[in-house]
């Protein structure tokens, strides 16, 4: 994972993304639209006050948005791929609890 903290390829993608997202109208437009390039989904509630937090106050530095889109990038979520057997009791709320709950490798597999 430090290829992904320092790699200039790495910080080259963030550069490209944050590009993207200035394009967007507003904070929340524009994590929302992070949320679904990367993660094909809207972020959790508790996802957007963090990002929000981070970004109040430089809503339209793009410096502060290519550092928002490498940590982005360089989270676990993006990283790693999670799949859940066609069999598994687990419901989407607890699989998504369970995913960011400690932080740890997203790959479970779940099968009966």
């Amino acid at each position: 994972q430090l290829f992904t903290l320092n790699g200039p390829f790495i910080h080259r993608q963030a550069e490209a993304l944050a590009a993207q997202l200035m394009k967007q109208k507003g904070t929340e437009a524009r994590v929302n639209a992070a949320y679904q390039r990367l993660f094909q989904r809207t972020p959790r509630k508790t996802e957007l006050r963090i990002a929000i937090a981070f970004l109040i106050g430089k809503e339209n530095d793009v410096a502060t948005w290519t550092q928002y889109a490498h940590a982005m990038l360089a989270s676990n979520e993006f990283q790693f791929i999670e799949w859940y057997g066609k069999y598994s009791q687990k419901s989407a709320d607890q699989r998504a609890h369970s995913n960011h709950a400690n932080g740890d490798l997203n790959l479970q597999f779940y099968e009966n």
